[in-house]
C-alpha cells in the first residue's frame, strides 16, 4: 500500500532537468494519486526562453505504487498531447523523479 505524501515533504527540494532547475514549493492541491506543489524554475539551457529568466508553475507528484502508474501514465499522455498542439505560451515538462 502506498504511503501518504505529507503536504510539506518536498517544499524548498530542487529538481534538476535538462533544461531547468525548479525550487518546490508549497503545497496547491492534493488528489488520490497526486499532490500539486508551486514551483519556481530558472532556464538553464539557450533555448526561446532567455536563459535565467525565472518561471512559475506547478509540478504534479505522483505516488509509488503500481495502483497509481495508469493514473500517472494517462496525465503524461495528455500533457504530451497539449505540447503538441503549441496553441498556448504554457508548456508542460513531462519527467520522472527517481
Amino acid at each position: 500500500m502506498a504511503t501518504a505524501l505529507r503536504s510539506d515533504e518536498f517544499e524548498g527540494q530542487i529538481l534538476q532537468t535538462a533544461k531547468h532547475t525548479w525550487t518546490l514549493g508549497r503545497c496547491v492541491g492534493r488528489g488520490t494519486c497526486s499532490v500539486v506543489l508551486e514551483v519556481v524554475g530558472m532556464c538553464n539551457s539557450s533555448t526561446n526562453l532567455k536563459k535565467g529568466r525565472e518561471i512559475k508553475g506547478a509540478v504534479k507528484i505522483f505516488k509509488q505504487g503500481p495502483q497509481f502508474e495508469a493514473a500517472g501514465a494517462n496525465e503524461m499522455e495528455i500533457l504530451e498531447y497539449l505540447n503538441r498542439q503549441g496553441k498556448s505560451d504554457n508548456k508542460a515538462y513531462v519527467g520522472k523523479i527517481a
